[in-house]
């Protein structure tokens, strides 16, 4: 059976992307009713999440507004789920390739 390419939004350029090119970032409660957040490479775990291209631009953007991404994911601003999102946007940062995104690339060429 073949898998049909499901679209979603980048939060940060607002573009639209097959899912398997997009980040997911999952915020949920585990078995302790704490709230955590993780990256989610799998797309399984179910939870409030966002989806970020793969690429150094919109994750370094995602970084500069951490308060409207957890505004995103419609959670408290806790100090610990900053943090956890700042680690986990630090991680993507230094392992992302150089590639850009296309909303950039069209505004480099006009």
């Amino acid at each position: 059976m073949k898998k049909k390419n499901i679209i979603r939004v980048c939060s940060v350029c607002k573009q639209n992307f097959n899912r398997q090119e997009l980040i997911k970032i999952t915020c949920f409660k585990n078995k302790e009713e704490k709230l955590n957040i993780i990256l989610d490479s799998n797309y399984n775990i179910p939870g409030r999440s966002i989806y970020i291209f793969k690429s150094k631009h919109c994750v370094i953007e995602a970084k500069k507004y951490k308060k409207k991404i957890l505004n995103k994911l419609k959670r408290p601003l806790y100090p610990e789920l900053e943090k956890e999102l700042e680690g986990i946007l630090n991680y993507l940062i230094e392992n992302l390739p150089e590639n850009s995104c296309p909303l950039v690339k069209s505004l480099e060429v006009s």
